[in-house]
């Protein structure tokens, strides 16, 4: 199945990626940990069919007469031949020898495209991100379409019919075994408003709902001086618009129509009416004068909030644990910071939620048995491939207690770090991610009825029923991969939009000035892309 990848591609990789790669290739470590939204906890996962069954069904069976190559991108990378609790446990449990070959994620997309100009391709390749295009277009990675139900069948019992929108690439072909975060995008704690209680409760305010009653909250945190000390120190509202945005139904780069088409979001109706009344905050004093620089630093951002000036901000169900149980231990006893209800607009009320799929390993053309790749790949869909990749391996990470599998307390203490470099929930990967392994982790091992009433503040945003029911997922990535967007350079003609978007904002340009960026760019490029968006679109939203 190998195919040569020519020269001249090879020589203009090179060219393009050599001073980068050389830039990036130094060990990246990223100590960030994964905050989630979740449905609820659970017991030991089941599954209706195991790989031993699917092989004997098949023509091919394991194990595999060489060495199976995975390259892979991690943030929580081991050094390469250093052994892996659950990448041991894998190769003993199903009899096989596997080469990770470990890169630095924050160098991936040039170091991949190193790889693939090299022409010696690993029989699998891990994308953290959405598929480079230059794999699809030389045919470097193959098709699974037709090979997921015979080879894979405990992965497709786990999807539901939107989950193939998110698998599909530009072409309409399924290339990759996901990321599946199983039960755990049930709510949004990740993606939610969190608001200070305290200084709602000084000032005799209720929790603002509507647009017209946020405003009236951040006018009276500005000028009341909520935080008591005298001095007219507050930041009413922090950090990003995310919130803001949803409630005119406008983060995306694109809107959904009723008749199931999609419009560019700079030419919605409500495009300049949302713009229009940021600036207007932004005037009055309600948004973060620093909001830009501050966005690009999430340390930067968060640290008002800890400094006990900021009365809002989009952050995780965890930072109101956190933060209050900071603000509290710096002497402002009465601190309470909590999830907010939902903003609502135009568009209703909107949440952004975890996908449930995201793009993962794809079989290379040059593997040699892809069908026994793919029933590999199958494994961690399996009743015993969930429990090892959130669990690990019992007795050693976790114990059976009463028929559920209880992670040790040393493991839970030692965060999200820990047990990635144990090879369990890997960000990258095939895996089907359990919410009571996350809740588990998030919350050390307490449960509702034992953790205390602050923490019990992250706990009750994550469960929260009532944001779960408003949450919506990306477009898919695959509608950023459409020809007219790579050859019009629609990253850059997005990133010139967002830039004077802010600009108009911040009262340094006129809405005319955006108007006619909006009109030129839509010309020049963007009406094309939405076209080509939209024909995607149409081949992705159908059925399986």
């Amino acid at each position: 199945m190998k195919r040569s990848i020519s020269l001249a591609l090879v020589f203009l990789l090179l060219v393009s990626v050599l001073s980068a790669c050389a830039a990036d290739s130094k060990t990246s470590t990223d100590n960030s940990t994964a905050s989630s939204a979740v449905t609820g906890s659970g017991t030991k996962a089941g599954t209706e069919t195991t790989t031993a069954e699917a092989s004997t069904k098949s023509e091919s069976a394991l194990p595999f007469a060489e060495t199976l190559s995975i390259t892979q991108a991690e943030v929580w990378r081991p050094e390469n031949g250093t052994s892996v609790m659950t990448y041991d446990a894998l190769q003993k449990r199903l009899n096989m020898k596997i080469d990770f070959i470990q890169i630095p994620a924050a160098s991936w997309p040039d170091q991949y495209s190193m790889l693939l100009a090299s022409g010696d391709l690993p029989d699998v390749v891990n994308f953290p991100g959405e598929i480079p295009p230059d794999w699809i277009k030389y045919k470097s990675i193959i098709p699974l379409n037709d090979m997921l139900d015979k080879y894979a069948p405990d992965l497709v019992s786990k999807l539901s019919e939107k989950d193939y929108i998110y698998l599909k690439s530009a072409d309409g072909n399924i290339y990759t075994v996901p990321r599946h975060n199983g039960d755990v995008p049930g709510t949004v704690g990740l993606s939610s408003i969190c608001i200070r209680q305290d200084w709602l409760d000084a000032l005799g305010l209720k929790m603002p709902v509507t647009l017209d009653e946020w405003e009236a909250v951040l006018t009276a945190f500005k000028n009341n001086d909520p935080n008591g000390n005298k001095t007219k120190d507050e930041i009413p509202w922090g950090g990003t618009f995310d919130s803001f945005w949803d409630a005119y139904g406008l983060y995306q780069l694109y809107v959904l129509n009723e008749d199931n088409t999609l419009t560019l979001k700079y030419k919605d109706k409500y495009y300049i009416e949302a713009v229009t009344k940021l600036a207007d905050w932004y005037a009055k004093g309600l948004i973060d004068k620093e909001y830009i620089t501050r966005n690009k630093n999430n340390t930067e951002m968060q640290a008002i909030t800890y400094n006990g000036i900021c009365g809002a901000m989009y952050m995780s169900g965890t930072h109101t644990t956190e933060v209050t149980k900071a603000l509290r231990g710096a002497g402002i006893n009465n601190a309470l910071y909590v999830s907010a209800k939902f903003m609502e607009g135009p568009r209703g009320c909107n949440v952004r939620g975890r996908s449930s799929i995201t793009q993962g390993l794809a079989i290379t053309t040059q593997a040699k048995e892809p069908e026994k790749i793919l029933q590999y790949l199958n494994y961690p869909f399996t009743e015993d491939g969930i429990e090892l990749l959130n669990y690990g391996v019992e007795g050693e990470t976790f114990d059976v207690v009463g028929g559920r599998n209880i992670l040790k307390q040393e493991l839970v203490d030692g965060g999200w770090n820990k047990v990635r470099g144990l090879g369990m929930n890997k960000v990258n990967g095939m895996y089907y991610w359990t919410a009571d392994m996350f809740l588990q982790m998030t919350f050390k091992g307490k449960t509702a009825d034992t953790m205390d009433e602050v923490t019990a503040l992250s706990y009750n945003a994550y469960m929260d029923k009532d944001l779960a029911q408003h949450r919506y997922q990306d477009f898919p990535a695959a509608l950023n991969q459409v020809q007219a967007y790579i050859d019009n350079g629609g990253k850059s003609l997005n990133q010139e939009l967002i830039d004077m978007t802010d600009q108009v904002i911040m009262g340094l340009k006129k809405m005319d000035d955006l108007k006619k960026l909006i009109d030129d760019i839509y010309a020049d490029g963007f009406k094309q892309i939405e076209q080509e968006a939209n024909e995607l679109w149409k081949v992705l939203s159908k059925q399986k």
